[in-house]
């Protein structure tokens, strides 16, 4: 009984905390789940890109996640700007995952544009 309490004790001090809500009044402590990942936008000509990430059903039905991004990237213009949405025509991310849309917007015509491949880090929270 004794190490049935001392690994009750441990997972509780152990257990990460998260507590995930949103502006609608939603709140959970519990069932909390965070999800992290990269994904590269590749070189090309243009100044604008974007990738999908998918979640692969790891968060609930009806689950609209919380989405922290960064920019990851050398050798290119420090004007990256980017933003997130949910997948097809869906204005927030949701258990499906997400797109992030990418723009350079360098102040000269020859380096706007995506010369090298760079990441967006991204981490999810959500149940």
């Amino acid at each position: 009984m004794d190490q049935i309490s001392a690994n009750m004790n441990w997972l509780r001090d152990n257990t990460p905390r998260a507590v995930y809500s949103l502006p609608s009044g939603l709140r959970r402590v519990e069932g909390v789940r965070i999800a992290s990942g990269r994904v590269m936008i590749a070189a090309q000509k243009s100044d604008d890109g974007s990738a999908t990430v998918h979640f692969n059903n790891f968060f609930s039905a009806r689950c609209q996640p919380n989405i922290t991004t960064g920019v990851v990237a050398a050798g290119i213009p420090n004007r990256v700007f980017h933003f997130i949405n949910g997948i097809g025509d869906q204005l927030d991310p949701d258990e499906r995952g997400f797109q992030v849309w990418v723009n350079i917007a360098s102040e000269s015509k020859k380096t706007d544009r995506i010369n090298k491949s760079f990441y967006i880090h991204w981490q999810a929270m959500g149940y």
